[in-house]
């Protein structure tokens, strides 16, 4: 049996107007059986304001997508500390430090998983190198090749909707090969920080990001979220 069949006209109006305040007037009169003149009065007299709802509903999700988008550190590479300066470029290169990072991906990598590295470029200068494999049925027509905020976007919405896990950062100091010292100006074999997240569950990897940073011009931090603090070192803004 409904609740409905023991709810007043009213109580019927002011619940579904929390429940979902983007329902229109009519809407709420159908659910109640009334007329649109009667859900007015009952809003105005309850003092609800649908407009008000809406916004408040707007302002949550917005706040669950901060909270989701801290913890990705891929989402502060651009936005600290310079966040007007930060450029992300796509390049067609695979950066990479160490192979053995990539062990839980399995042995079918190529097959099951697409990469793409962006260069990070404070004023002309490169201040980091950032690499993303992630699984090949989440990529849809290469909507994701031409934005770096578009792809941290597409994490955030699969966390959320699927359910899967955010892992704890892992800040490594490496040694810089060739390639990975030349991407962002510096001498190789000098130290750098590699910096490893990893989405999933339990049973399958749905993500891995890593990312590089010369020692000497970045200090690195755990936010109270999880989350990545970075503070660039003796760089002119």
């Amino acid at each position: 049996m409904s609740n409905y069949q023991w709810k007043t006209k009213k109580e019927i109006i002011v619940e579904n107007a929390h429940k979902d305040p983007f329902l229109k007037i009519e809407d709420l009169a159908k659910m109640a059986k009334t007329t649109s003149r009667y859900v007015r009065t009952i809003l105005s007299e309850s003092d609800i304001s649908l407009m008000k709802l809406r916004k408040d509903y707007a302002r949550k999700v917005e706040n669950m997508n901060i909270a989701v988008k801290d913890k990705l550190f891929f989402y502060h590479l651009t936005r600290f500390p310079y966040q007007n300066n930060v450029k992300s470029i796509l390049t067609d290169k695979l950066y990479l430090n160490n192979s053995a990072d990539l062990s839980e991906l399995g042995v079918n990598i190529k097959e099951d998983y697409s990469y793409y590295s962006f260069l990070h470029i404070i004023k002309d200068t490169p201040w980091s190198v950032c690499t993303l494999f992630i699984k090949k049925d989440k990529i849809i027509d290469g909507e994701i090749l031409h934005s770096f905020n578009d792809l941290v976007d597409l994490l955030c919405y699969e966390v959320k909707e699927s359910g899967i896990e955010i892992s704890d950062l892992i800040i490594d100091i490496e040694i810089a090969n060739g390639q990975i010292a030349d991407s962002i100006n510096i001498t190789p074999l000098v130290p750098i920080y590699r910096v490893k997240q990893t989405l999933g569950s339990s049973d399958s990897v749905y993500a891995v990001m890593l990312a590089y940073f010369d020692t000497r011009q970045v200090s690195l931090n755990v936010s109270p979220n999880r989350g990545l603090i970075l503070k660039k070192k003796e760089m002119a803004v």
